[in-house]
C-alpha cells in the first residue's frame, strides 16, 4: 500500500504543476481529461464485478472519475469555443 500511496501522492503534485498553468500544459489537461474518462467506467465495472458495496463505493471510485473527466472536458470545450478554435476539445495545437 506505501507504493499505491506514493503513486497518488506523486499523482496529485503533477496535478498542481499541470494547474500552475493550464495554458502551457494545455495537452496534459486534455490527456488527464481522457484518463480520467477511461478510468470512470473500468473502475466501476470492476468494483461492480467484484461484488463491492453499490452506491457509495462506486459513485467514490468510478463516479468521481467519471464526474472529475466530464468537469474537464466541459471547461475544454468552453474554452475552444470561446477562443474560436475549430479543432475538436483535444487538439493540442
Amino acid at each position: 500500500m506505501r507504493q499505491v500511496s506514493f503513486t497518488y501522492g506523486l499523482h496529485g503534485v503533477g496535478m498542481w504543476l499541470i494547474a500552475s498553468d493550464v495554458v502551457r500544459y494545455r495537452p496534459f489537461v486534455v490527456l488527464t481529461a481522457i484518463g480520467y474518462l477511461l478510468a470512470g467506467p473500468v473502475f466501476l465495472l470492476i468494483d461492480w464485478t467484484l461484488g463491492m458495496p453499490c452506491g457509495f463505493w462506486l459513485a467514490g471510485n468510478g463516479g468521481s472519475c467519471l464526474l472529475i473527466g466530464l468537469l474537464l472536458s466541459a471547461v475544454l470545450g468552453e474554452r475552444a469555443a470561446a477562443s474560436g478554435d475549430k479543432g475538436s476539445w483535444p487538439s493540442v495545437g
